[in-house]
C-alpha cells in the first residue's frame, strides 16, 4: 500500500514507502528478462491482515476496522503462482482484488491494453 498512496502511508517514516517502491521496482525488473513460463514473477500486497505487529504497534486504534482473511495471501499467492495469472506477470496488484475481475473484467483489459498498467515509473514522457 505504501508504493500507492507514498505520501499519507506512514509519514513518521519516510524511508518506509521507499523500500516498498524499491523492492516492487527490483522484482518488476526480474519480470522483463525472465519469461512467465519459466518463472512468474509478480508482487502483491497481503491484505490487511491483523497481525500481532499490527496489535503491539497500534494498539486499539485499528478497533471496528474490517481486516481480511489471515488465509488470503497464502492462497491469492498460489493462483498469482499459476498459468491463469500469467497476465500479472511484473505487475502489483492486491490479493484482496477479485481474482474474477482481474481475469477477464476492466482490469483485464487495462492491463492487456496497457503495457506499463499496474507498474512503477513515470508514464506519458518518452
Amino acid at each position: 500500500m505504501a508504493i500507492q498512496d507514498w505520501n499519507n502511508i506512514v509519514p513518521e517514516i519516510p524511508g518506509y514507502g521507499l523500500t516498498k517502491s524499491a523492492g516492487t521496482l527490483l522484482v518488476q525488473q526480474m519480470a522483463k528478462d525472465i519469461s512467465p513460463k519459466d518463472m512468474q514473477v509478480l508482487s502483491f500486497h497481503p491484505g490487511s491482515v491483523l497481525t500481532e505487529t499490527v496489535r503491539r504497534v497500534m494498539g486499539n486504534r485499528f478497533d471496528g476496522f474490517d481486516f481480511d482473511d489471515e488465509d488470503l495471501c497464502g492462497h491469492f499467492a498460489v493462483w498469482a503462482a499459476s498459468r491463469e495469472a500469467e497476465f500479472l506477470h511484473g505487475r502489483f496488484v492486491w490479493a484482496a482484488w477479485d481474482v474474477d475481475e482481474l481475469r477477464s473484467g476492466e482490469i483485464r483489459k487495462l492491463i492487456d491494453k496497457e503495457p506499463y498498467y499496474l507498474q512503477i515509473g513515470v508514464k506519458g514522457l518518452t
